[in-house]
């Protein structure tokens, strides 16, 4: 399941990762992002993986945050999990091309939030 929500942040969205990630997410996601920042703003997301179920790591970055008319809207994902999760991610950059993509552990959630605000 995905849980959007905006930040504290200009043009920041908060995106939750907790357990399978269905179609219906990604609809839902491409609604939030419609009605919350429209077509044309720039974006940043920090993507925090709470669980991860029946689905591939990759899998999971290359649905968020939904489809290429919003995908050309992002700059950064900052994405924040357990170290586990992070290994198992790999080169996030290689499979999100045009995206900065740093990776930050849990503890280190202060420092990805400053990353993206930079």
């Amino acid at each position: 399941m995905l849980k959007l929500s905006e930040s504290e942040y200009p043009n920041v969205v908060q995106i939750e990762v907790d357990g399978n990630v269905m179609d219906i997410d990604a609809e839902k996601s491409e609604a939030f992002i419609k009605e919350h920042y429209g077509d044309d703003a720039e974006l940043n997301a920090l993507i925090y993986i709470k669980k991860l179920e029946g689905v591939r790591p990759g899998g999971v970055l290359r649905g968020i945050p939904v489809d290429a008319k919003h995908w050309d809207q992002f700059n950064k994902f900052a994405v924040v999990a357990d170290d586990d999760i992070l290994k198992s991610l790999g080169s996030l950059t290689d499979m999100l091309p045009g995206i900065s993509v740093e990776s930050f552990d849990k503890t280190e959630i202060d420092d990805a939030w400053r990353w993206l605000a930079a």
